[in-house]
Parts: C-alpha cells; sequence; structure tokens
C-alpha cells in the first residue's frame, strides 16, 4: 500500500512548470542527439504528469464513501 505524502511534498505541478522551450534558432544549434534526448525527457515528463494526475484521480475516489466506480459511471453519463 502507498503511503500518502505529507502536506509539505503535495504541490500542484503543470506541464508548463516542467517544460523547456527552445526557439527556433536554439533548436538548430542542438546535435540530433540532443533534439532527440530533449524528445525523450518532455514525453517521460508528460507521462509521469498524466500518471500523476490519474493516481490523484483514483486517491479521491477512494476516499469517498459508496462505490467508487458506480460514481464515476454516474458522473460520466451526467456530462
Amino acid at each position: 500500500m502507498d503511503m500518502p505524502l505529507p502536506a509539505e511534498a503535495q504541490v500542484s505541478v503543470t506541464f508548463e512548470d516542467v517544460a523547456v522551450y527552445f526557439t527556433r534558432k536554439e533548436w538548430e544549434v542542438l546535435t540530433p542527439v540532443q533534439q532527440a534526448l530533449y524528445r525523450r525527457v518532455m514525453l517521460e515528463n508528460y507521462s509521469n504528469l498524466i500518471s500523476l494526475a490519474r493516481d490523484r484521480g483514483r486517491a479521491m475516489d477512494q476516499g469517498s464513501t459508496g462505490n467508487s466506480k458506480e460514481k464515476r459511471r454516474n458522473r460520466c453519463l451526467q456530462r
């Protein structure tokens, strides 16, 4: 079972907080290996953030009372 993080460690993070952007001129100076590394790191960051959001949603559902799957299904049907 996962232990919850201490309150000070629970900080909202957005993709913009971890994204690195290059100008076209800066990008052109990078070697192909550096460009590939950048792509891999950015995809990993995105994947990690999606995973955190998914885990947070599960934790919120588990913390509620009642059948969480049923509640999610009902929310989807209401939209």
